[in-house]
Parts: C-alpha cells; sequence; structure tokens
C-alpha cells in the first residue's frame, strides 16, 4: 500500500493534535480546583453540648462538617473534617469573604496554617478560631483554601453565616457550663498531709470538690481509687491507721459531694509506697499523701 508524503503528515499531525490535547487535558485536571458551600436553602448550624464539651458545626454539602470545638480545661479550636483523605501538605489561606447580600465590602486575609494529611486537614488554634466567629456574627463567610485530593489539586471551603446567630447565643451558653478540668487533667492527682495529720484543709477540700463534680458528669468514670500513705517516721502500726484516717476521710467527703459510694475504692498501705526517699523534709512532705485515680470502664 502506498502512503503519500502528504498522508503521512496528516497522520502525524493528527497524532500531534491528540497528544498536545490529551496533555493539555491532563494538565487541566492536576491543577483544577473544587469549591464547597452549603446552599442558603440548606446552610444549618448544629450544636452538642455537655460540661464536658461544647461543639458548634456546619454540614458542607459533599465535602464535610467545619466544627467549632471547646474541651472542659482546654483552648477552644476550629477544624475541618473532610470526607476524603488529604493526601498532599502544604498551607492553608483562612480568608474572610463578604456574601452577595453584602455589597461593598471588601474580602480580607485572617491568616496562615499549615495542613495535615488525613480526614482533620486543618487545625486552627483558638485566637483565629475566635476570630471566625467573631466574623460570623457580623454575616460574614469564612473560607479556607488549602491543598486537595492530589498534587496541584486546591480545595476551597466556604462556611455560611446563614442561621448563626441563634446557634451560637445556645454555643456561649455551653462555654459558661463548662468543667474547669478533663479527664487528662483529673484522672491523676494527690493531696499532701502535713506530719501526724489527717484532717482536711480548705484547699484539699476544694480540690476534691473539683474531682467530685467531674465524676458526678463523666459517667464513663468507673472506679476512684482513692490510696493513703505516711512517711517513714513512727511504728509501723500507727502509721498503717494514719494511712487508712487519711484515706477514710477523703473517701467520706467524695461521696458527701455526691459521688457514689460503690465507684470509691479506698485503700491505705502506711509506709510501704514512698514516691521520695524520705532523706530530707522536704522528701518526706511528698509521702505523706493520699492519692486519686480515677479509671474509665
Amino acid at each position: 500500500m502506498h502512503v503519500s508524503h502528504s498522508g503521512r503528515w496528516d497522520c502525524l499531525h493528527f497524532v500531534s493534535v491528540s497528544v498536545l490535547s490529551l496533555c493539555l487535558l491532563i494538565v487541566g485536571l492536576s491543577s483544577q480546583a473544587h469549591n464547597y458551600r452549603a446552599r442558603l436553602d440548606v446552610a444549618e448550624w448544629h450544636l452538642e453540648t455537655s460540661r464536658l464539651e461544647c461543639r458548634l458545626w456546619q454540614n458542607i454539602p459533599v465535602y464535610g462538617d467545619a466544627i467549632f470545638r471547646y474541651k472542659a480545661g482546654e483552648l477552644q479550636t476550629f477544624f475541618l473534617q473532610s470526607k476524603r483523605i488529604v493526601s498532599p501538605v502544604g498551607d492553608a489561606q483562612i480568608k474572610v469573604i463578604a456574601p452577595d447580600w453584602l455589597p461593598g465590602i471588601a474580602a480580607h486575609d485572617v491568616g496562615v496554617v499549615g495542613t495535615q494529611r488525613g480526614r482533620v486537614p486543618v487545625t486552627i488554634g483558638a485566637e483565629m478560631s475566635a476570630e471566625l466567629l467573631a466574623e460570623l456574627q457580623e454575616g460574614m463567610f469564612p473560607t479556607i483554601i488549602h491543598n486537595g485530593w492530589f498534587p496541584e489539586h486546591e480545595v476551597k471551603v466556604d462556611i455560611s453565616s446563614v442561621n448563626f446567630k441563634q446557634a451560637y447565643q445556645a454555643y456561649v451558653l455551653c462555654l459558661s457550663d463548662l468543667l474547669p478540668v478533663n479527664y487528662d487533667q483529673i484522672s491523676r492527682s494527690t493531696v499532701l498531709f502535713d506530719t501526724d495529720h489527717w484532717k482536711l484543709s480548705a484547699a484539699m477540700k476544694g480540690h476534691l470538690e473539683m474531682v467530685a463534680e467531674y465524676v458526678n458528669v463523666d459517667f464513663s468514670v468507673d472506679k476512684i481509687y482513692v490510696d493513703g500513705h505516711t512517711d517513714d517516721r513512727g511504728r509501723k502500726g500507727y502509721n498503717w491507721e494514719l494511712s487508712r484516717k487519711r484515706a477514710l476521710v477523703v473517701q467520706d467527703y467524695l461521696i458527701k459531694l455526691g459521688v457514689d459510694p460503690n465507684r470509691v475504692v479506698m485503700r491505705y498501705h502506711g509506709k510501704r509506697y514512698p514516691i521520695n526517699t524520705n532523706a530530707s523534709i522536704r522528701q518526706r512532705s511528698r509521702n505523706r499523701r493520699v492519692t486519686l485515680r480515677l479509671l474509665r470502664s
């Protein structure tokens, strides 16, 4: 079969154009961006409240959730929870834009934070979170732009202020009732006693009140272990009884504060388990103690 030079050129031209078109298509796909925002008719703010944690969030259709969270004993954070895993790591731009019904207000930058691989690609600290809440109260739309599902892919998430104010008022009420501590902060603690003493001081009572308030809210705490100890001075039998009195007074005060007696396990050990060597006044003072350990089921 004979193919003319003209036919060969047409063939090569077709192949070249096809390859070029394919390359342009690939480049176009790799550099594309996706924008996610709840429509006005479906934008809704959700609230989850307890004395342990307050959550205020908006579902972003297809993308996932935008969440403000304030845990007891910690600072507020904001984070995006994506339905898809974000693979590339980079920076997220935080901006604020005006909705269409607030013309004449220019968009402005809030800051930049690093992203993480996974389903929580963006987490924002207390100061910037508070700024985003303030902008939402003014009717503005916080916008987060972060790396997407593959290299050169960008995701833009707009958070709607529609229906925000009423939910935010309930969120603020929740914050005012948060406990001062969380489980990690209260699960291990110690009260110290003076030599030959077992009565509770005002400071000790204050600490035990905080423990009782916590366990009376967090029902995942199954047991509270109360262990009494002494230093090495004194007779063995006397120290054994002294450690019992110390553990007993702590147990009784917790029960007085409303803690279920079945959740309290009281033990006493005399001088058997020192945490210091008893070689000095300061070291002995750390051994005259009752320890409290919370255990979740």
